[in-house]
């Protein structure tokens, strides 16, 4: 029986060079591979190690920001409070108590997001455990909320203040009103008309501030209440002009302005609730939803506290 031929024993020996080759390549791509921490928990742990001190210091700064969004809670729902119950100064006292701890959520906020590139440059994600990268993902979404902290309070601090004033006004103009039909009780014609300017350049900046409310709450009782304070104004100006020009305290004109008087006196409201629902109608939309904002920032620190404190 004849032997290979030379031929052929070339072409093995280059089939076995290729499958050497082939093999090698198999092993230089596996020992390459990420491999699946699920599969190879072993593997991550020296990763997940090296971040240790990284992870305790964020759970550190979230401590912070929790402490301080419970704090900013308290004076979000202090300020919706204590502006409905019409307390335009204890309102004030709210908005700046709530600086402080917005502020320091977000600097945490800041804070947590350097440490979070700090961890991408220790280590690289894929080299990390399951658990380390959802602490690291959760870190992140809480230190964006965090950082956003202090503009929604900012915005809600603005707006309470723009409903405050316009409440602010609609009190001035019931002063100015009172003291004109004061000096009008006393015959001050003058003094009483000046007043009455006063009163009506306030209604003029509350109607530029409802303007400013109108785009993002219920205006209709506060129109309803513009309308019956410039209905009584003007005809308390009317009366007070007629009497100021020498018109008679009897006759048919005289018995018509005072009627128009009373019938405007008479629409307004008797007390201060009306403001409460015009507070009620103005903020709260804009408020509560300012309030739901710190709730769910608040919702993303808790969240990652609980990772990385669990840990």
């Amino acid at each position: 029986m004849a032997g290979p031929t030379s031929s052929t024993v070339r072409f093995l020996h280059a089939a076995v060079l290729v499958l050497i080759a082939l093999g090698g390549a198999g092993l230089a791509a596996a020992a390459d591979r990420q491999h699946n921490p699920i599969q190879r928990p072993e593997l991550t742990r020296r990763a997940d190690g090296a971040l240790r001190p990284v992870v305790d210091q964020m759970a550190i700064e979230l401590s912070t920001a929790e402490d301080a969004l419970s704090e900013l809670s308290l004076d979000g729902r202090n300020v919706l409070g204590r502006l409905q119950v019409l307390d335009l100064l204890a309102t004030e006292e709210a908005i700046a108590e709530g600086e402080v701890p917005a502020a320091a959520v977000a600097q945490a906020g800041d804070r947590l997001r350097t440490l979070v590139a700090d961890a991408a440059g220790i280590v690289e994600p894929w080299r990390l455990g399951q658990a380390t990268v959802a602490q690291l993902e959760a870190v992140e979404r809480a230190s964006l909320a965090a950082v956003a902290v202090d503009d929604d309070w900012v915005g809600l601090a603005a707006h309470a203040r723009r409903v405050a004033g316009l409440v602010g006004m609609l009190r001035e103009h019931d002063d100015r009103v009172f003291d004109a039909t004061s000096a009008g009780r006393q015959a001050e014609w003058d003094n009483a008309l000046g007043l009455l300017d006063q009163a009506r350049s306030e209604i003029v900046d509350a109607t530029m501030a409802r303007d400013e409310l109108a785009a993002s709450g219920n205006v209709a009782t506060l129109d309803d209440l513009l309308s019956r304070y410039r209905a009584y104004d003007a005809a308390l100006v009317a009366l007070y002009e007629h009497m100021r020009d020498g018109g008679q305290q009897s006759g048919p004109e005289f018995e018509v302005l005072e009627e128009q008087v009373a019938q405007a006196q008479a629409a307004l409201p008797a007390d201060d609730a009306v403001l409460s629902v015009v507070v009620g109608e103005t903020a709260g939309p804009v408020i509560a939803a300012g309030l739901v904002a710190l709730d769910e920032a608040h919702g993303r620190v808790n969240a990652a506290l609980e990772l990385v404190s669990g840990s």
